[in-house]
């Protein structure tokens, strides 16, 4: 089935936001489809810098706890992708936390 949708922030607090981790749920949209394959993808990019900081995928979801925080500079655009993989549709949460500087 595929298809996508994004979260865009801008940045501009005026302090650096720091991303520590990352995760995403991804289930059936439909009751008849939550007992199959619910693969989904999530990428973080720094839209201002043409740069891919961050990308994951599972079946059911999944985290990613950076080793080292992703440092983002006031005034960065960034854009959280989730893409569903399945082939039906689903419903997708995505969540980034950190903290800011």
């Amino acid at each position: 089935m595929g298809g996508s949708g994004y979260i865009t922030l801008t940045w501009t607090a005026g302090k650096t936001l720091y991303i520590t981790d990352i995760g995403f749920s991804i289930w059936g949209y439909n009751a008849a489809d939550r007992d199959a394959n619910q693969i989904g993808e999530v990428t973080l990019y720094n839209v201002t810098d043409e740069l891919v900081l961050s990308l994951m995928g599972g079946n059911g979801g999944g985290g990613l706890p950076q080793s080292k925080p992703i440092k983002i500079a006031s005034g960065k655009t960034l854009r959280l992708y989730g893409y569903n993989n399945a082939n039906h549709a689903v419903s997708m949460a995505v969540s980034a936390h950190g903290f800011e500087v």
